[in-house]
């Protein structure tokens, strides 16, 4: 992990922020909100239906409530988080690239099935991870240009 002392630029410091608030916290929440649930209720497929693929809906509403309370540190914070989409972006076009690289289930329907849908394997299904992380880093963006803008309106007082 690199070190994030004050003789880094500001930028570096934010993005690297950034990137850990909308990446890495959504997805960890996701698994958390997953084992309380599987603790808390028997049946496992509607969990897996709601966490990860093909809803998608924890990443994604984790992402958006994470923005909310990270990106108005600073004025930085926000333009970066607007852009931290793009690190889980290249992850999952490259898990794609690979996945239809592979000799056999390479059609798109395997690819649809094993990164978003609920026709997976078991092992298979690990690839919706990869697709959960981007779904939470796009509404922590999402989120992020929402809650910047309203800001900026509220200033300007043209709301």
């Amino acid at each position: 992990m690199p070190d994030l002392d004050d003789s880094q630029p500001t930028w570096y410091r934010a993005s690297f922020r950034q990137l850990i608030y909308a990446d890495i916290l959504p997805f960890a929440c996701t698994f958390i909100i997953a084992g309380l649930l599987t603790a808390l209720l028997p049946v496992d497929e509607y969990i897996n239906s709601v966490t990860l693929g093909p809803s998608f809906l924890v990443p994604i509403v984790c992402g958006g409530i994470l923005a909310q309370v990270f990106s108005r540190k600073s004025a930085l914070d926000g333009k970066i988080a607007k852009l931290v989409w793009i690190p889980p972006l290249l992850l999952l076009m490259a898990a794609i690239y690979s996945w239809r690289s592979q000799a056999s289930d390479n059609s798109w329907r395997d690819v649809w099935n094993n990164f978003i849908g609920t026709h997976c394997g078991s092992s298979e299904c690990l690839n919706e991870v990869i697709t959960a992380v981007f779904a939470g880093a796009v509404a922590y963006s999402a989120s992020s240009y929402l809650f910047l803008r309203n800001r900026q309106d509220r200033a300007s007082g043209s709301l």
